[in-house]
């Protein structure tokens, strides 16, 4: 008698991830703190295996210097609505499709209500859910121009990364960066992500591309302009822009979304990622968050204390003084 047989939830069974770690810090010292580059961290995984290289790049981070300093300056910190010094706000460039899909976070809602507790302001900025990141960096350089108000942190999630890039890159000379002062970018495609490269491919893979894009109404370019190819340089910020990565790492265990779950077995060939993103094609020049246990949606019990404290730092102080500027 045939039985039906249920998908699986996770790709893995827990980890032992108190093994990982002790196996992790060897590796970890050898670094003598700093951080291995994307070909070192590919070839790493490959050969000891994705698990053990997302524990030793998470420690790694926390040992390599500024990130762990900075690091340990947010964790002294208390997890709790702080009023900021003078009226920051705070402006979400939100992940594709965020109307569609409120439930995944990738609006903005939480940092944007935890924000607006500590007393920032804080918004969305004119954004098209399904719209190429192309034409949101359009939109986000017309709101820069004419209505970002002064002392502004600009928040990316997902496909917002790109699409800041390019407002810098491609419509620099139209608004002021000085409105800006800084940039937190959240599990970010700032440099495309490698699952674009598998999804063009080949010829079949981008038939099956254009009419997944077409049957969900998302621009024709939307997948395209994430490809890596578009990003052989890393993105240049103005000078006086204060810039951190919030990454996720994640175990295969930690995943039980299905789409994630067959897109990280998809970059595992290369390396540590979240799901969407490898970790070195998420990072803008700066600062790096490590949020343990956490894929490309963000979703963690983590990371609104981790906002808090996040929104407290800035609020207060900012990050005067160039121990926090790498």
């Amino acid at each position: 008698m045939a039985y039906f047989k249920s998908p699986r939830l996770y790709i893995a069974a827990p980890h032992d991830e108190v093994w990982l770690a002790e196996q992790a810090q060897a590796h970890v010292a050898a670094l003598a703190g700093q951080l291995p580059d994307a070909a070192a961290l590919r070839e790493f995984s490959q050969r000891h295996g994705v698990e053990l290289a997302t524990m030793m790049l998470y420690q790694a981070i926390l040992a390599a210097q500024p990130h762990a300093g900075f690091w340990q300056r947010l964790q002294a910190l208390p997890a709790t609505a702080q009023q900021p010094a003078g009226q920051p706000t705070l402006a979400v460039v939100p992940a594709m499709l965020h109307a569609e899909h409120p439930e995944v976070g990738g609006d903005g809602a939480l940092p944007i209500s935890i924000a607006r507790r500590c007393g920032w302001q804080a918004l969305v900025v004119p954004n098209q859910s399904r719209g190429s990141a192309s034409t949101n960096a359009r939109l986000l350089a017309d709101w820069l121009r004419d209505e970002a108000p002064d002392n502004t942190w600009l928040l990316t999630m997902s496909q917002g990364g790109v699409a800041l890039r390019w407002a810098l890159e491609r419509h620099g000379a139209d608004w002021s960066p000085h409105k800006v002062r800084g940039w937190l970018n959240v599990c970010s495609t700032v440099n495309g992500t490698s699952l674009a490269r598998q999804m063009l491919g080949s010829a079949r893979q981008r038939t099956i591309t254009r009419l997944l894009l077409a049957l969900t109404g998302m621009d024709a370019d939307a997948i395209r302009e994430l490809h890596p190819d578009h990003f052989s340089q890393a993105v240049q910020t103005p000078p006086h822009w204060q810039v951190i990565n919030v990454v996720g790492l994640t175990l295969p265990a930690h995943l039980q979304k299905t789409s994630l779950i067959s897109r990280y077995q998809l970059l595992t060939a290369y390396g540590p990622n979240d799901g969407m993103v490898c970790f070195h094609e998420s990072l803008a020049p700066g600062l790096i968050v490590p949020v343990w246990a956490t894929d490309h949606f963000f979703r963690n019990p983590a990371v609104a204390a981790l906002l808090y404290r996040l929104l407290a730092l800035l609020g207060r102080t900012g990050l005067e003084g160039s121990s926090w500027k790498p």
